[in-house]
């Protein structure tokens, strides 16, 4: 089927993952086109969904919460726990495919369109979109939602945008993990350029254990080996999936003649963890306010606070890469100053965690038999059954 040169469609969205579908369920006037490279709404899944309850709530899909997590605990190389921050709840974690099907469900109810199966060949600042096998279609905004596409991301000047390899397994497992945390695990010998994470699921029976830097694949292997060694077991792989991982800075403005960016494509992720669900729930909502309108006060203002975010959080994320041993020190002075309740730590704004380092806390002040009494509890975020 050839598509004609249809001007009526006042909006052409390239993209069709949660910054794309999400930007088109706001939008209430202008018509809509979702342009998707996949052929259903959330396939292949290649995000671990880990978001703050906050960033969910305004996502708006609940029934796409599949686990919820009271704490994170962090983890070094040799599985030694550092240190723990809770929550009531921290995160929740959001099932891609639920996601993006609610969302699709609800741009379809709008009467706007989702073209799967369908690729993008070329998009011109004049607002027209080139499909292959299929024509031109035009409008009077194009989003760009496309991920970590680098011919787009350079259109928003994100060409400093560093972008590594991920990988994860989804996995049974022979020993029950508590199914309250997540982990993460932090060193030089597992994961020099990230870190690796495991993510309990079904009640702690199964777990999403990935890896983000150089060499993923195997990388992951050393991983499962190690958790071997502690008595973890990996029974049976159940699936995988890679990905590209955006650690930032962020793009200068999100807006390009008739070109408007969201997501990786403005290289706007958490660099800590590598998410982009919580710089999306932040600016699709400004973003269809600036279509409908053609105001795009609203739309900046946000993007320079996200922004400010986001480069706070690349700043003390490479910070923590060179100085690593600073780096768990002060880490432990958060979860300590967090624990007796002098600040709050929100997951999805990690410069939160600057709040706990306060010199009046005195929060680098932790002492050796709590720092001892961390270190020995090796093993014990685990329990048979």
């Amino acid at each position: 089927m050839s598509l004609a040169l249809v001007d009526r469609h006042k909006v052409i969205t390239v993209g069709g993952g949660p910054a794309g579908l999400l930007t088109a369920a706001n939008i209430r006037g202008p018509n809509v086109v979702v342009i998707e490279a996949s052929t259903r709404p959330g396939w292949p899944p290649h995000c671990t969904g880990l978001v703050s309850p906050d960033t969910a709530r305004r996502f708006g899909v609940t029934d796409a919460i599949t686990e919820v997590y009271r704490e994170a605990v962090f983890l070094d190389d040799e599985f030694r726990e550092i240190c723990r921050i809770d929550g009531s709840p921290l995160a929740v974690r959001l099932s891609r495919p639920l996601l993006e099907e609610a969302l699709a469900e609800r741009v379809t109810s709008l009467g706007h369109r989702i073209l799967y199966g369908t690729r993008v060949a070329e998009v011109s600042p004049s607002g027209c979109v080139s499909i292959l096998g299929r024509g031109t279609i035009c409008g009077e905004r194009i989003v760009l939602a496309a991920g970590a596409s680098p011919r787009f991301m350079r259109v928003f000047r994100a060409a400093r945008c560093r972008v590594i390899p991920g990988f994860e397994i989804r996995v049974r497992l022979n020993a029950r993990v508590n199914e309250d945390s997540f982990y993460t695990i932090h060193g030089w010998r597992v994961a020099p350029q990230f870190f690796a994470w495991l993510v309990p699921l079904r009640d702690g029976r199964e777990a999403l254990i990935g890896i983000g830097g150089s060499h993923p694949v195997e990388r992951l292997e050393e991983l499962i080996q190690r958790l071997h060694r502690i008595g973890v077991e990996v029974s049976s792989i159940e699936s995988h999936r890679g990905g590209r991982i955006v650690l930032g800075p962020p793009a200068p403005s999100p807006l390009k003649g008739r070109l408007v960016g969201i997501g990786d494509v403005l290289c706007a992720s958490k660099p800590f963890t590598g998410g982009g669900l919580y710089a999306i729930s932040m600016l699709a909502g400004p973003l269809a306010k600036f279509i409908e309108h053609d105001d795009d006060q609203l739309l900046l203002e946000t993007w320079n606070r996200l922004r400010s975010e986001l480069k706070a959080q690349y700043i003390l994320t490479r910070a923590a890469r060179v100085f690593q041993p600073l780096w768990k020190l002060a880490l432990r002075a958060v979860c300590s100053a967090a624990a007796r309740g002098e600040c709050r730590i929100d997951y999805d704004r990690h410069s939160s965690l600057v709040s706990c380092l306060t010199p009046r806390r005195g929060a680098l002040r932790v002492g050796q038999e709590e720092a001892a009494e961390r270190d020995s509890s090796r093993g014990l975020w685990f329990r048979a059954g």
